[in-house]
């Protein structure tokens, strides 16, 4: 098992868990360390931590290597299960972005896929070899309209949201949200369309264009994909995690297989390029949780920054802790610990004041949610942010529930 004196308390299931993800990343690991492990663990709980953390793929070749004396022969049976299923999964999305990629190529639409099948295939050497929920497009803010003319014409229909924008929900939408979300009826395929990553426009201010100028192409059953760059690639994977508070350990192994699987990573550079997008305590706090948890060595630029940026080591310390959690950051209690906790870390993951007044802003915009809730005129849509505290605390205080009897919420993106 792992050493656990710089974990805050992790349970026996999570230590396993963090452990099998520690040996799958090493060829030449020893599995002696997990010899005997199964006496301690609550099996049900490891299953749903393997759904929160999606890591099954990973974690079954461990398991399965360890053997039945270590694993219940029902635990490795359900894993087996779980590993056909996902794996199924994961070539219906390859073949849904392949559909994709020929139909934006007769529109003339540029596109870029981001994490799914591309990253299965450039960290994990294979589609079926990484979970996949949905399949994220990036497309160009003035193409999105396009874009998603053609998914209605391919049968797909718009769950997020779920209704017709008026002009200024629309604009609202473009200014203060990032996606679109799609769902196929009869292939039951999930897409989300982007136009930039991330709500807040300052979190990750890179724009599509300089994107699409840097792009690389995957060649990918027989077509050409265009895909982000590796520097961009690894930039985005640790945004997106720092964003999430790394809640799922499904994101910091896919940055630690796409670390793993590129020797050739110019860490001065990729540093460098960090800090002029003022992505470098993101970059530096990946690292250091894909060493703490998986022993990956930190590279020397990477380490300069954290031993003079205090507020690193900070948002470390309190990633560690949210992953401890058992619940999710949705489920988190306001003025809760792990509700402050989480609200710190969403303040500290970047300098620039820009970020942390949009930060801020953000709780004014009102979300989907209540647009279809209330229908406002566009003249009169200042209302909207009067209603806001209101829907809020309601969600807040008189729509939870207990975590344990809830159904996982969707996954933020």
């Amino acid at each position: 098992m792992i050493d656990t004196k710089h974990l805050p308390n992790y349970s026996p299931e999570l230590c396993l868990l963090i452990s099998c993800l520690r040996l799958s990343l090493n060829r030449n690991a020893d599995y002696e360390s997990l010899s005997g492990c199964g006496k301690e663990i609550d099996w049900d709980h490891f299953f749903q931590l393997l759904e929160r953390h999606r890591c099954t793929l990973q974690v079954y070749p461990v398991l399965k290597r360890l053997g039945r004396q270590c694993v219940p022969d029902n635990v490795l049976d359900r894993l087996k299960m779980h590993v056909r299923r996902k794996t199924t999964l994961a070539m219906a999305k390859a073949g849904t972005l392949l559909c994709l990629a020929k139909q934006f190529d007769c529109e003339n639409i540029p596109f870029l896929p981001i994490k799914g099948p591309v990253l299965a295939l450039q960290a994990y050497g294979g589609v079926g070899a990484r979970s996949m929920k949905d399949l994220d497009i990036l497309v160009a803010p003035e193409r999105i309209s396009d874009a998603q003319e053609l998914l209605f014409r391919m049968g797909y229909k718009r769950t997020q949201p779920d209704f017709e924008l008026t002009p200024r929900q629309t604009a609202e939408a473009f200014r203060n949200q990032h996606h679109f979300s799609y769902h196929h009826p009869d292939s039951g395929e999930q897409i989300e369309l982007h136009w930039r990553f991330g709500s807040n426009r300052h979190l990750f201010p890179i724009c599509f264009e300089e994107l699409w100028k840097e792009r690389q192409v995957l060649q990918f059953a027989g077509l050409d994909i265009p895909v982000l760059p590796l520097h961009h690639t690894l930039l985005l994977l640790c945004t997106h995690g720092t964003n999430h508070h790394w809640f799922r350990l499904f994101w910091l192994n896919d940055l630690a297989r796409l670390v793993c699987a590129n020797d050739g990573v110019n860490w001065g550079s990729l540093t460098a390029c960090a800090a002029r997008l003022g992505l470098e305590r993101m970059l530096a706090e990946g690292m250091l949780l894909c060493s703490l948890l998986f022993d990956l060595p930190i590279p020397d630029p990477v380490r300069c920054y954290a031993a003079t940026d205090r507020g690193t080591l900070k948002i470390t310390r309190i990633a560690l802790e949210l992953i401890g959690r058992v619940e999710e950051p949705v489920y988190y209690r306001p003025h809760s610990k792990a509700y402050v906790l989480s609200k710190l870390h969403s303040a500290m993951i970047r300098k620039d004041l820009g970020y942390r007044v949009s930060l801020l802003l953000a709780h004014l915009n009102a979300p989907y949610p209540d647009w279809k809730r209330v229908s406002i005129p566009d003249r009169f849509f200042i209302f909207y942010y009067l209603l806001r505290p209101i829907f809020w605390l309601e969600r807040m205080y008189l729509s939870r529930g207990d975590v344990c009897g809830k159904k996982e919420p969707a996954e933020r993106p």
